[in-house]
């Protein structure tokens, strides 16, 4: 049994600059003594919030971690072609403001590499799911200060209701802690 934590947004246009993925430089890694690491959870939860099963498992390679393109191999084996962007921040919140409930995975570079799942908008934050601290809202400038720039977008993904269910909710929490209606 695998614990998972479980929590109840690119159209056309102007769009940050698609690379190959083989461009991205390897994230570094400082090796992982578990079964699994921040990219394999981050994939089996978007899998999970898009209603399929999470197998067959990304698994990490030990001396290396999961390099952007074990990624993107591993979304098109599953039957999610994704592309590889290098996007600048203004894009990033374009892309959610036209794209409502479609995550993205963005990398962060924290010393030794990490992948995240960014759900989307609320008010003035974004909410990003993270392997290692559950669900997050940051501020752009926090979340900026370690965002590498790449991002995966899965084109054919539709919205998720779930995504819009958690982001309504963390709306509605953040107007109650504002002291809002």
């Amino acid at each position: 049994m695998i614990s998972i934590w479980i929590v109840f947004r690119f159209r056309s246009g102007d769009r940050g600059q698609e690379r190959p993925v083989d461009s991205f430089q390897q994230p570094p890694y400082g090796g992982n003594r578990l079964e699994w690491d921040c990219g394999t959870a981050v994939c089996a939860f978007l899998f999970l919030l898009a209603g399929e099963s999470w197998q067959p498992w990304l698994e990490a390679c030990p001396e290396r971690g999961i390099s952007p393109a074990d990624l993107v191999r591993y979304f098109d084996h599953r039957g999610w072609p994704a592309r590889a962007y290098d996007l600048p921040w203004d894009q990033l919140e374009q892309f959610f403001k036209e794209s409502p409930n479609q995550p993205l995975l963005a990398h962060a570079d924290l010393g030794l590499g990490r992948y995240l799942l960014v759900l989307g908008l609320v008010q003035d934050y974004l909410v990003v799911a993270d392997a290692n601290c559950d669900l997050q809202v940051v501020r752009p400038s926090v979340f900026l200060t370690d965002f590498s720039g790449l991002i995966l977008h899965f084109p054919r993904l539709a919205p998720l209701p779930w995504v819009g269910d958690v982001l309504v909710a963390i709306d509605h929490r953040l107007r109650r802690l504002r002291g809002h209606r």
